[in-house]
């Protein structure tokens, strides 16, 4: 992925790219000014620890938007995107755990439930 970033990156200056732990962002000393984290979240054991890293690291004025497999109003759907998920080793993950975390500009459910986008956007 990060050679298909680079490649379309084509050398911007203000575009960094490196592997790193979604899952701990101690070690970085910057902020960013828009972050997009798409089905990272079912992935992990404490989606909302990560989530809140990420916010503490968005400049005033920045947005970050999270996508997120959530579990679907409809049954059928429900039991159809959770094979999907598991065969990927995802689960759900409760919106609310993400959704209560400050700054949350807006919540979107797409599918019948089964994705839900929260955008964030801290004040200037």
């Amino acid at each position: 992925m990060l050679d298909r970033a680079r490649t379309r990156a084509k050398g911007d200056s203000r575009i960094a790219l490196q592997v790193g732990d979604a899952t701990d962002l101690r070690c970085l000393d910057c902020s960013f000014g828009f972050i997009v984290c798409t089905w990272l979240l079912s992935h992990l054991q404490n989606p909302r620890h990560v989530v809140a890293e990420a916010l503490e690291r968005l400049e005033p004025g920045g947005t970050a938007a999270f996508l997120f497999f959530t579990r679907p109003d409809n049954l059928l759907v429900g039991s159809l995107v959770a094979s999907f998920v598991r065969s990927f080793r995802g689960t759900f993950v409760e919106p609310e755990a993400v959704t209560s975390l400050p700054h949350v500009q807006t919540v979107h459910r797409y599918g019948s439930g089964y994705a839900t986008l929260a955008v964030f956007q801290r004040p200037k």
